[in-house]
């Protein structure tokens, strides 16, 4: 019997084949192929991948030479994707899938001067209103992003409203990497040209790429295109996450904020970094590993009572209770102290009463050890005075005493005697 299966994790965008890759990727994509073909075979499914349902000019022509006919090769072309798209997503998408892999190797390969001149053949073959066209140019667009960013900022600058965010991202990132001034100063000049959909998209994609060649990059983009800083910030340090990446993040943040003059941007900037920074490192490596890095890192004491005070991340209470400690020993602001700390303590002893109760215990004596028991009694008060009235012994008898004690009477069980002292 035969069967047909999808491979849905080859999909490169089947329909518009504006999916477009570096060689590498594309050499892997096609082992990939062959290799799920084979173990397809060797389970006895039986895939017909011998050739592609598509028939264009192309299949009666002989292979391309060093020179090749451009004209030819735009026909051939535009064919392939006219037949792609009238062929069955299902039956044939493993034929259609090694077929398109195989355009987009012989394209990878073609010299930027070819590149141009099929990318003005397929200009005068097709008609702006084709969908064909776009889909085509996109992918020219993108081959000559990859293969020399700077002709590609050339070919761009008469064409910027067709170029999409993704193929200027390439072209830009690659120029920056060896001629960052000029790279900048092309992005300066055309942004009023594009879309405020394209740009948004460009500038997001600039800011993620950025740490692909420096860390001071982002920063210097956010600088040089007066980007607002509460927006973008947190996209230019998103991809540092490991302990090694945000320490070079960090000190290509201290040198940017160093630069400012203004002290409302500096606070807005200050703030949305060391979150940034602090956020990543609590995501990617957990409470432990983030004390230690915080630690090393000799973070400022505002930043820290800030990002501690309005900030709990997604944790197991083991690891929340880790870092309650920690800020409580080395943090004593009275946000902390007053807000952040009560409203944990009171959450995780409604969680889990028996395990917060041995965490409190444990804490060295001190102010937060007071607070946190504190909350503890007011949480258990209404559902185990008794309980409650044995950790009240723990506090001084002040006001705040005297308060929980007669919160505690007010619910204590009838069936009970109120203890005499």
């Amino acid at each position: 019997m035969k069967f047909q299966i999808t491979l849905s994790c080859l999909i490169i965008a089947i329909a518009a084949v504006p999916g477009w890759m570096n060689h590498r990727h594309l050499n892997s994509l096609r082992d990939s192929l062959f290799q799920l073909q084979a173990k397809a075979k060797a389970a006895g499914i039986t895939i017909d991948a011998s050739g592609s349902p598509i028939t264009t000019r192309s299949s009666e022509r002989k292979q391309r030479t060093e020179s090749p006919d451009v004209g030819q090769l735009a026909d051939e072309l535009i064919d392939f994707a006219r037949a792609l798209q009238a062929t069955n997503r299902d039956t044939d998408h493993i034929a259609n899938q090694q077929a398109i892999l195989d355009w987009q190797l012989k394209l990878s390969h073609l010299d930027t001067e070819t590149l141009k001149q099929l990318l003005a053949e397929i200009q005068q073959t097709t008609k702006p209103d084709d969908p064909i066209q776009g889909e085509l140019l996109s992918i020219i667009y993108q081959t000559i992003a990859e293969n020399d960013p700077h002709a590609a900022l050339d070919v761009f600058s008469e064409n910027i409203t067709q170029v999409s965010a993704r193929d200027l991202t390439t072209a830009l990132l690659g120029e920056m990497k060896h001629n960052r001034a000029g790279g900048i100063d092309w992005l300066v000049n055309h942004r009023d040209s594009l879309s405020d959909g394209t740009d948004n998209n460009l500038i997001d994609g600039l800011l993620r790429g950025a740490l692909t060649i420096d860390s001071k990059l982002g920063f210097e983009l956010i600088d040089q295109l007066d980007l607002d800083p509460s927006r973008w910030l947190g996209i230019v340090i998103s991809p540092a996450r490991s302990a090694e990446q945000r320490t070079t993040m960090l000190a290509a943040f201290r040198e940017y904020a160093a630069s400012i003059d203004d002290p409302d941007r500096l606070s807005v900037v200050n703030e949305e970094g060391y979150n940034a920074l602090l956020s990543n490192s609590f995501i990617h490596d957990g409470v432990g590993d983030s004390i230690q890095w915080i630690e090393a890192s000799n973070l400022p004491l505002e930043q820290l009572e800030d990002y501690a005070a309005r900030t709990f991340f997604s944790c197991t209470p083991k690891d929340e209770m880790k870092w309650i400690d920690w800020i409580g020993s080395n943090i004593q602001a009275d946000s902390i102290l007053t807000e952040a700390i009560p409203n944990r303590v009171t959450i995780l002893t409604s969680r889990d009463p028996a395990a917060a109760g041995a965490w409190i215990e444990a804490m060295p004596s001190g102010k937060v050890k007071e607070i946190a028991t504190t909350c503890y009694v007011t949480a258990v008060s209404g559902y185990q005075p008794l309980e409650a009235y044995a950790w009240l012994k723990k506090l001084p008898a002040d006001d705040n005493r005297a308060a929980l004690l007669e919160q505690i009477h007010q619910n204590w069980p009838a069936d009970q005697p109120w203890p005499e002292n």
